[in-house]
């Protein structure tokens, strides 16, 4: 009996704790049968160099809620207005056509940037987005869209924003998908 106990620990993974209690059944019991084998390594097989890669099977519409809470993640800290959110979007998951126009348009601070400052940085929440489904993938363009909850976070206050629906267009870009053209429904889409 001891030994399938010190089996079922050592096969169960319980590493150490399963040779200590083995150990001391064996000490306690020297008739014992020898000791199971030490679990087997996993065979890890290296991926296929090839293959699609992890990032390239990230769906469309994970990249797009990505690139849309990147979008509204306004920090006053480090930022002059809230066209250094959008270009860190579109550096991170955008198309360089996209990172180009963003390149170009002016940074000009919102009505509501005195207010951000003093409430230091933006915090999204992505949301599930319910609307109007977007039109099918195709092998080389998707459509997707991202709600994102905001809250304004300061030193020693909170105030909820309204949420910002993101629309993406995506292509792929060296097999993976970036976003390509953007708007809200705030209509801060790039010229």
């Amino acid at each position: 009996m001891p030994s399938r106990v010190l089996a079922a620990l050592l096969t169960s993974g319980l590493g150490l704790a399963g040779l200590a209690v083995g150990a001391y059944w064996l000490g306690a019991h020297p008739h014992s049968a020898p000791p199971a084998p030490p679990p087997r390594q996993p065979t890890v097989v290296a991926p296929n160099p090839t293959g699609p890669t992890r990032a390239s099977t990230v769906p469309a519409k994970s990249v797009c809620r990505a690139f849309a809470a990147t979008w509204v993640a306004v920090d006053t800290r480090r930022d002059s207005s809230p066209q250094d959110a959008r270009r860190r979007a579109a550096t991170d998951l955008g198309t360089p056509a996209l990172q180009d126009r963003l390149t170009r348009q002016p940074k000009r601070p919102p009505e509501q940037w005195a207010q951000w400052q003093q409430h230091v940085h933006i915090q999204p929440h992505p949301q599930p987005y319910i609307g109007t489904p977007p039109p099918a993938d195709t092998a080389e363009q998707a459509f997707a869209a991202a709600t994102v909850a905001r809250t304004a976070v300061g030193p020693q206050t909170r105030a909820e924003l309204a949420p910002v629906t993101v629309y993406c267009t995506l292509t792929r870009h060296q097999g993976q998908w970036r976003v390509d053209d953007v708007d809200t429904d705030l209509g801060e889409a790039p010229a």
